[in-house]
């Protein structure tokens, strides 16, 4: 990922973002070009004279194809560049980085990883057609052959597993793979997608059923293909998208029900059209407007019409610097990766020039109770809501039987049975204290004597009884 700052390009012939405003009359078809988006300044690298084809980028570096099949590595200053491979095949695509490591496909028939600080190169995979590959760390990898069946290959086992039809069910690769991040575990599931419970639990980006460890990348999945035939008539990012929207907003099967989900929409006061992003503060502003959760489609500078140049993403909210936002998307690699990722503006505002649509809610500042876990927001306009965790509740004894919840965060307070005794100890040769564990406070009760001793607390009738303290 290139800095915040700084947009590369490979120069194709047409303009790779007009809202940058990129002087291409300059610019020589297959060059990489710097584009420095506050000082405006365009820098040819001038990597060897060499016509390039695309290029994968890291934190530091850039690494160029070239159309005759080498790969050259380089900085975003272009203070040096290096040939660390030439392909025998004389045909290279689909760079990806991980670490240090670089990714990509040859000739079509193998994929190749190649150490970028040693220039050890190794064909990890071959005997196949592929049209397309991801590695997310360095043993696992997911591809698809001509096909579009998707395949997962461990390097460290040499065994390739047939994940499933492009077009059949829902394939999730789960079993195969684990997600980890230096914290916690992320865990995986097998959620099904199809009549989910809404009412189950809080929902929060990234969804249980398409995990994505936050800003590393996009996990590969299948989703690409489920959402192609299943959600809302809409494939790839856009069904993947109003998915995670509607699950966000506990809507079950809300988008499924005529043959458009912006039909179903259009009518709906939070359904909203073409927020133009004449500047960054155009855009900073439009974000700040969302709610979480707000669905949004947009549309790229390169292609500007709305049935090509297109991605839609889940907004989650704005970073707490003020610099960028986090979503959840699918497919931003075209390979059907899953992310929670973060974006500056300046590399949103190199890429899209409006929101063609977008749906935001617009909840009531009325918390609602739901349950003893939950109270929600509802949405003025539709039968969505925000589920939230009680913030604040006290449960006081009453009688014997029940005591009351003063649920003080929504303002309601709810009569509920005990649910366990904690301790019952006798206070007197006639009482006993009843303590129970989901409440404070306690009861006083007779002793129920059976053959001298009280069956409730243990107390012998005639001993001698301690007050109790600080029970």
């Amino acid at each position: 990922m290139a800095p915040d700052n700084i947009f590369p390009f490979v120069y194709k012939g047409y303009a790779p973002a007009e809202t940058l405003d990129i002087d291409t009359n300059v610019c020589v078809i297959g060059s990489l070009y710097i584009f420095d988006i506050v000082s405006k300044e365009l820098t040819n690298l001038q990597i060897g004279n060499e016509t390039l084809e695309c290029y994968a980028s890291s934190k530091d570096h850039l690494y160029c194809v070239t159309v005759d099949g080498k790969i050259i590595k380089t900085d975003y200053s272009g203070s040096f560049f290096e040939y660390i491979y030439t392909s025998e095949e004389n045909e290279i695509y689909r760079p990806v980085v991980f670490g240090e490591y670089l990714s990509f496909i040859e000739g079509g028939n193998s994929i190749v990883i190649i150490n970028t600080t040693t220039k050890e190169a190794e064909t990890v995979l071959s005997g196949h057609t592929f049209s397309s590959m991801f590695m997310f760390d360095d043993n696992k990898i997911i591809w698809r052959d001509e096909n579009g069946i998707p395949n997962y290959y461990n390097l460290t086992s040499d065994e390739n597993t047939v994940l499933g039809n492009e077009y059949g069910v829902n394939c999730i690769i789960a079993p195969y793979i684990s997600f980890e991040t230096d914290e916690e575990e992320t865990e995986n599931s097998t959620y099904t997608l199809i009549n989910f419970d809404p009412n189950t639990n809080d929902v929060s980006f990234p969804l249980p059923e398409y995990p994505a460890v936050p800003g590393t990348g996009f996990v590969p999945s299948t989703v690409l293909s489920y959402f192609t035939t299943n959600y809302a008539w809409s494939n790839e990012c856009d069904g993947f998208a109003k998915y995670a929207h509607d699950r966000f907003l506990h809507i079950e099967d809300w988008s499924r029900q005529g043959p458009s989900w912006v039909a179903n929409t259009a009518t709906n006061p939070d359904y909203h059209e073409n927020w133009q992003f004449a500047s960054i503060e155009s855009m900073k502003t439009f974000f700040a407007s969302l709610t979480k959760g707000a669905f949004v489609r947009y549309v790229s500078v390169n292609d500007q019409t709305p049935s090509n140049g297109t991605h839609s993403i889940v907004f989650d909210r704005v970073d707490s610097s003020g610099l960028g936002i986090w979503v959840y998307e699918c497919n931003q690699d075209g390979q059907c990766g899953v992310g929670y990722q973060y974006y500056p503006f300046t590399t949103i505002f190199g890429h899209y020039i409006r929101a063609l649509y977008y749906v935001d809610h617009n909840f009531s500042t009325q918390k609602v109770f739901e349950n003893a876990s939950y109270h929600k927001y509802d949405c003025e306009n539709c039968d969505g809501y925000l589920r939230q965790l009680h913030s604040n509740s006290q449960s006081v004894i009453v009688t014997q039987q029940v005591h009351n919840t003063n649920y003080s965060c929504c303002g309601v307070t709810k009569v509920s049975s005990h649910t366990a005794v904690r301790q019952s100890v006798a206070t007197s040769t006639q009482n006993h204290r009843i303590y129970y564990s989901c409440c404070s406070g306690y009861i006083t009760a007779v002793h129920s004597f059976s053959s001298g001793v009280c069956t409730v607390c243990g107390y012998v009738k005639g001993s001698n009884v301690v007050e109790p303290v600080n029970i």
